[in-house]
């Protein structure tokens, strides 16, 4: 009897070790980032106590991208080209920080170096692998008075890329890039976020996902998105309405004529519809559109897109503007790929989208002008072609000329050699396989082959190796 009791409790010793590390390797699929945020807009700050939890993994390193980083040099810094740093830095020098502190994995401080974009966190004690790991850290971010990205003007401050977010890994590489120039140098995973944001009395937070106002603090709850872009004022006014898929849709401006946000309103709806039937459904509670002093047209983050002050005076500017970013949510949100080496996926995606949308009957007619107009001008960087990384570009011109133009031609082609129905069906199906992961060139020539019926790998060559 006492060996059958010692049998049994050796048993049950056994279901409580391993039953429950199955059960939390299980709990968490994906990053879960938390935080408490202050908002000081007289330093232009975000003050933050960051909290992440991480799948089960090897964490014998934890990297962190920390893009907020880049702007510590202002205008010597190599974020923006020459020749858009008088547009940018139009209010002169200011400079953007970062302050790391406090850093804990599992509760146990650990030590961290912060270089240029990168932040290397090296804990003092084992991290279980079968266990999710929790990093904190005490996190405060500056924001520039400039155009860009991070910036600030008279009426709001906007921060597309404040937080730290973890690096993607392949094996057991963390991929980090500097802060190029040309492009949107970004590779991010899909998390879940849950912020809080406290802002002074009077003033009006935008955030992806779905946003609760308690007093002066926003929480806002956002899933499976990759970045988690802000801006904050005290004079935004907001336009909304529930699209017929039951989407909130908004924007939030202010200085905008309100007949233009109406009329864009009203577009919107239509436009979501179109990429819903092409690609698949939007997957986000909300859409918001959002005023800033950005310096080009838009600037897409998952639920949230910038719009130039300029670009919001003018209704057909901002509609091209507004579809092309739109089109970002579909490709690069949802279906995402490195942008640092793979930005003509996204571009040539959405630059193809928003033509076919716009030109309608004279799809054709546009794209034999663009291919005689591109011609000579692609002649100029004879060894610049698709499919190459970010850090080739000397000025931003060529590098559009590849990314968005070249690689929207190539779609165009693909889309006359398939038919209006085998492209959609290789559209869907970029969709149902790559929805909240990364699709590369493999992946992309594979899918359109199967939709096509026919290998396609001799098709695609030229255009990355001519």
């Amino acid at each position: 009897m006492r060996k059958l009791a010692v049998v049994m409790l050796t048993l049950l010793l056994l279901i409580l070790v391993v039953l429950p590390a199955k059960e939390i390797r299980d709990t968490i699929e994906r990053p879960l980032y938390s935080a408490d945020v202050i908002f000081d807009p007289a330093q232009r700050s975000l003050s933050a106590k960051l909290n992440y939890k991480l799948p089960p993994g090897d964490y014998e390193q934890i990297v962190f991208t920390v893009y907020a980083n880049a702007y510590e040099q202002g205008i010597n810094g190599i974020f923006v080209f020459p020749q858009f740093k008088e547009r940018v830095f139009y209010q002169g020098e200011s400079l953007g920080s970062v302050a790391v502190s406090d850093v804990r994995v599992n509760g146990v401080l650990a030590d961290f170096v912060l270089v240029g974009t990168a932040l290397t966190i090296m804990p003092r004690s084992n991290v279980l692998s079968n266990r999710p790991v929790e990093v904190t850290m005490d996190y405060t971010v500056t924001v520039p008075k400039i155009s860009h990205r991070n910036g600030s003007n008279k009426d709001a401050v906007w921060a597309g890329n404040w937080l730290p977010l973890l690096a993607v890994r392949e094996g057991q590489t963390w991929l980090t890039y500097p802060y190029y120039p040309a492009g949107d140098p970004f590779h991010n995973q899909v998390a879940d976020f849950t912020i809080n944001i406290e802002v002074p009395p009077g003033y009006t937070l935008v955030g992806p996902g779905v946003l609760h106002k308690t007093n002066s603090t926003f929480t806002v709850v956002a899933k499976n998105i990759r970045e988690f872009a802000i801006a904050i004022g005290p004079a935004y006014t907001q336009a909304v309405r529930t699209s017929r898929q039951g989407v909130e849709l908004s924007f939030y401006t202010y200085n905008a004529p309100p007949n233009t946000v109406n009329s864009l309103l009203d577009e919107l709806e239509d436009m979501i519809d179109y990429f819903t039937a092409e690609v698949g459904p939007y997957s986000y509670p909300s859409l918001r559109f959002v005023q800033t002093g950005w310096f080009l047209g838009g600037m897409e983050y998952p639920g949230v897109v910038l719009l130039s002050d300029a670009t919001l005076q003018n209704y057909y500017s901002v509609r091209s503007t507004m579809l092309h970013e739109l089109a970002h949510q579909w490709f690069y949100a949802i279906i995402g790929n490195n942008q640092v080496t793979d930005s003509w996926i996204d571009e040539g995606l959405a630059t193809f989208f928003q033509q076919r949308y716009l030109q309608g009957s004279e799809l054709d007619s546009h794209y034999a002008k663009e291919r005689m107009a591109l011609a000579p001008l692609l002649k100029t960087h004879p060894d610049v072609r698709l499919g190459q990384s970010l850090d080739i570009y000397t000025d931003w011109s060529h590098y559009y000329r590849v990314n968005y133009r070249r690689s929207s031609l190539m779609q165009y082609d693909l889309f006359k050699l398939m038919g209006a129905d085998k492209y959609r069906l290789f559209t869907q199906s970029l969709y149902a396989e790559y929805k909240d992961s990364e699709l590369d060139k493999n992946g992309l020539i594979r899918l359109a082959s199967e939709a096509y019926g026919q290998n396609l790998e001799s098709w695609f060559y030229p255009w990355f190796n001519d």
